[in-house]
């Protein structure tokens, strides 16, 4: 499970902090809304209750930012970079050790 394995990452002193990567909407659409909201609220709980950071960026980009179901263009990738590299430098340095 998600809470045995950052319990074994923090018992060897690792900063934790859980990403959500970018998720093409489609994504949602087939997956059906509904379940993506019972993964989230599933990740956003036992988060909250494990003290470990998270970043959600899977609704960050635009279908047009994808080159196909995963992959994002050079723009795409861009963003994401420029808004993940603003995430870790709000995180605290020793994120939930």
């Amino acid at each position: 499970s998600l809470a045995a394995q950052l319990h074994w990452l923090r018992a060897r002193g690792a900063p934790l902090a859980v990403f959500r990567s970018p998720s093409h909407p489609e994504f949602a659409r087939r997956r059906g809304i509904a379940a993506l909201e019972r993964s989230r609220a599933l990740l956003r709980e036992t988060c909250a209750r494990e003290g470990i950071p998270l970043v959600d960026q899977s609704e960050l980009l635009t279908a047009e930012e994808f080159a196909d179901a995963v992959h994002p263009v050079a723009a795409g990738r861009d963003r994401w970079s420029d808004a993940l590299g603003r995430e870790l430098a709000n995180l605290p340095s020793t994120a939930s050790r």
